[in-house]
């Protein structure tokens, strides 16, 4: 009796797997972009306003191993430079090695090191920076790999779980991490968003002085805030991994830079999405918050599960 009891629940997973498994190539996919509007002020020419450019830079690969979708997104600042060597490089830096090791836990952690190192050798971006933040799908799981500020959610009977932390300064265990490795936490009472910034000197006695200033504890290039004199293991591009196995209820995975989040909460996305069925939820969401008063580059991708 036990015997059939065991083979039963055997039978009963292989089914329920079965019906669950996910068609990563067949899944519906839709991205939007919106260039910031925050008007540049040039001391030189006061009455004039210049746009910056965009510096978010997204991927959406389909193909990159076999049954694998590969979704990033790269929110640069400074310049574009180091999001788009992101955008170039890191997918298939990642692959390169996961093909060798068959590890994609370790893949990830390895290709994130190994283009950061490529960055920061490179004179002619290493001082632009670019948080990141990368989705897997597979057929039973999806893996998040994140660095920076960006966010990945999911959205399942009508709640929202997220699958990232935001890497700012005003993370407690980003701030831990910084404080233990003597790097100079200052407070910025202009922004009401991340009130901490990562002072680019570890020196105190300079605490009063204009240094640069970062909001972001993870972050690819900003050579500044990692190479000398600033102590290492502040400013790290080392990618917080969450690994989501798929229970079969899933209904879609939004990937969206900080331009997003910091004005639409985790909470509102089903009242937002519910209210405009018929459009496209990249779009709305992106455009949602515009309206709200978001004045960053905003990229959204959000990815539809399909199932056989």
């Amino acid at each position: 009796m036990k015997i059939n009891s065991c083979l039963k629940n055997i039978i009963f997973i292989i089914i329920l797997l079965l019906t669950n498994k996910i068609k990563p190539m067949e899944c519906e996919i839709t991205k939007h972009v919106l260039q910031n509007n925050k008007p540049i002020r040039c001391p030189e020419f006061p009455n004039n306003k210049f746009t910056r450019e965009n510096e978010d830079r997204d991927i959406i690969n389909r193909e990159w191993d076999k049954d694998i979708i590969y979704l990033g997104i790269y929110d640069g600042h400074g310049t574009s430079d180091t999001a788009e060597y992101l955008r170039n490089n890191l997918h298939s830096n990642i692959l390169k090695i996961y093909q060798q090791t068959n590890n994609l836990i370790r893949a990830i952690n390895q290709g994130f090191s190994q283009t950061n190192k490529e960055i920061l050798q490179d004179e002619t971006i290493k001082n632009s920076g670019s948080c990141a933040i990368v989705a897997f799908i597979l057929k039973d799981k999806i893996i998040i790999a994140n660095c920076g500020d960006s966010r990945a959610v999911l959205g399942k009977n009508n709640q929202i779980i997220q699958l990232s932390n935001d890497h700012k300064i005003n993370n407690v265990n980003e701030q831990q991490r910084i404080i233990q490795n003597n790097g100079l936490l200052n407070i910025v009472p202009a922004t009401t968003i991340n009130p901490y910034t990562m002072n680019s000197h570890s020196d105190t006695t300079y605490k009063n002085q204009n240094w640069n200033t970062l909001a972001i504890a993870r972050t690819f290039g900003d050579a500044m805030f990692v190479e000398p004199p600033m102590p290492a293991g502040c400013i790290i591009a080392e990618p917080e991994i969450t690994t989501y196995d798929l229970q079969g209820d899933e209904e879609f995975l939004i990937l969206a830079s900080d331009g997003l989040w910091d004005k639409i909460k985790n909470q509102k996305i089903y009242n937002i999405i519910n209210l405009n069925q018929s459009k496209n939820t990249s779009e709305i969401l992106a455009t949602k918050a515009r309206q709200k008063g978001s004045a960053d580059d905003i990229t959204v991708i959000t990815l539809y599960f399909k199932r056989q």
